[in-house]
């Protein structure tokens, strides 16, 4: 019924393509010859109207046919979130879920962490969405159908939920991060609210004029939004649900991509010791502007999110995974020295990790861990989660 309908659209737009009214007073025949006037312009306007009409149920039945189920979107995205939602029927004591882009994708094996919290006696069930590349707007396309999934459980009051959000200089400062082209990914979550709610937060998070990447950037998402909107993007990448293959929310680098020197690793583990440990540790205090440029990730993302959060989420944390990134541990430290931020702070043990991993054997790059580090750094993890998230045996 759903193709018929679809095919039946299309005839009616290709209709409206030809579409040309004969008026039989308009038209005289001589010798065996027609000839026929101008069209009038309540003629045009008919064939206009047709055509927006067969275009709009077009629109309506793509829609439909998506909104309901029988067609998906084939990115990453929608892979790794329907795989989550099949694995929302899994009951633990304990719920941790990772939100977070490479970092966490790269350097948290889930599957391990949940080994090794069983390991010390606690049930948990580890929800992986983590995605490399992906800003709170996308992450939020995939956070919100895991809780809507999870909310619907009878039994859902009796788990403990640990949400742990990657902190990162990056997506928290710019909205718009990682909106470079117009891609698949980029289309699958640019609804129009969705990028209204980008561009908003890109525009309130600078007191300065949009440089030029960023204006770049704000004409990519609206082409993509134009795209989405009209449903054309989607068809070229249509598949049925339960054709979705599943993605992994831990897919690691099999190889070094970058050598890592030893005194990279040095140098990150001596600046976290004099700026966020030592005594210069005050001068990571956050300024006014810095809350300001992060505080839209906080509450102005997706307002479904925000309060599926709010009412399954017993404690949230704000965490960085190991790397090299200055950049990155220097925002980390400003963010969680504003209160009203709850971390899982770097302390001295996140220190002497940071130089254990002192071989390439432990990184794919300066920014993410190899399958070795991404063991040690999982293990690491899980007794830091003891210590601060209240996990419940």
């Amino acid at each position: 019924m759903l193709a018929v309908a679809i095919l039946g659209s299309f005839a009616l737009v290709v209709l409206g393509c030809f579409y040309r009214p004969i008026d039989e007073e308009l038209t005289r025949s001589h010798s065996g010859e027609t000839l026929q006037v101008p069209l009038k312009a309540i003629d045009l306007l008919k064939y206009l109207l047709l055509f927006t009409l067969g275009l709009a149920a077009c629109i309506s039945l793509i829609s439909f046919a998506f909104s309901t189920g029988h067609l998906n979107y084939n990115t990453v995205t929608n892979r790794l979130s329907h795989q989550l939602q099949l694995e929302a029927q899994d009951t633990a004591k304990n719920i941790i879920i990772l939100d977070g882009g490479s970092y966490t994708h790269r350097a948290i094996d889930g599957k391990s962490l949940e080994q090794s919290l069983a390991n010390q006696g606690f049930s948990v069930k580890v929800y992986q969405a983590s995605l490399p590349g992906a800003n709170h707007f996308e992450r939020a396309r995939i956070l919100v159908p895991l809780l809507s999934e999870l909310q619907k459980r009878n039994d859902i009051g009796q788990s403990r939920i640990i949400y742990l959000r990657e902190a990162h200089s990056g997506y928290d400062t710019y909205p718009l991060y990682q909106v470079r082209d117009v891609n698949d990914r980029v289309v699958a979550y640019s609804s129009p609210i969705s990028s209204w709610r980008q561009i908003k937060a890109m525009r309130s998070s600078t007191s300065e004029p949009l440089t030029a990447p960023q204006k770049e950037a704000e004409s990519t998402l609206l082409k993509a939004t134009g795209i989405n909107a009209l449903g054309i993007g989607r068809l070229r990448e249509a598949v049925r649900r339960a054709d979705l293959k599943p993605y992994p929310g831990y897919n690691p680098i099999e190889k070094n991509r970058k050598p890592v020197p030893a005194a990279t690793i040095e140098k990150a583990a001596t600046f976290m010791e004099s700026h966020i440990l030592g005594p210069n540790a005050a001068t990571g205090a956050p300024s006014a502007r810095a809350k300001q440029r992060w505080a839209w990730s906080q509450d102005s993302v997706s307002s479904p999110l925000n309060q599926l959060k709010s009412q399954l989420v017993d404690v949230e944390f704000n965490f960085l995974p190991i790397t090299t990134n200055l950049r990155d541990i220097r925002y980390f430290n400003s963010f969680c020295r504003d209160q009203q931020n709850k971390c899982l702070f770097v302390d001295q043990r996140y220190v002497e990790l940071t130089r254990g991993f002192d071989s390439d054997d432990y990184w794919s790059d300066p920014n993410h861990l190899s399958i070795l580090g991404a063991e040690a750094y999982t293990d690491w993890l899980a007794n830091k989660i003891i210590d601060q998230a209240g996990l419940e045996k």
